[in-house]
């Protein structure tokens, strides 16, 4: 885990960054839900299922460790793929026009986006809090 903050920090530009270029603010909220997701489910049910309320807690909890496929690549590339078909089969069923399922499709992306960044700041910042 990278941290709280930097992972709300990098959410936040993220987003704002998005929206200066796209004017979009559903593209910039997709990157920064994708940036938080990750930690949010493990951390996030755990201490709702099991009322804990600590990160030592949490950590020791055996669903905390259930739950790491999170912060698996595969997983989430599974789960843009079944967003990207989802959005294809309305599409193809005219339940959505060109414009939206294009605009759809881009925030997917900015989703999966998020999520790969948020992973790669797992995977190379050694924090020595879990805050920051």
């Amino acid at each position: 885990m990278g941290g709280l903050l930097t992972h709300v920090s990098v959410a936040l530009v993220g987003c704002l960054i998005i929206l200066l270029f796209s004017k979009k603010l559903k593209l910039g909220i997709a990157f920064a839900v994708g940036q938080l997701a990750p930690d949010s489910i493990r951390f996030g049910i755990t201490g709702l299922f099991d009322e804990k309320y600590t990160f030592g807690q949490i950590v020791q909890d055996g669903l905390f460790w259930e739950l790491a496929f999170t912060h698996y690549l595969s997983t989430w590339i599974a789960v843009f793929l079944v967003i990207t078909g989802l959005l294809f089969f309305l599409y193809k069923k005219k339940k959505m026009n060109k414009k939206k399922f294009k605009e759809w499709l881009i925030a997917d992306a900015m989703l999966l986006l998020g999520i790969v960044i948020h992973l790669i700041i797992d995977a190379t910042i050694i924090e020595k809090s879990f805050w920051i």
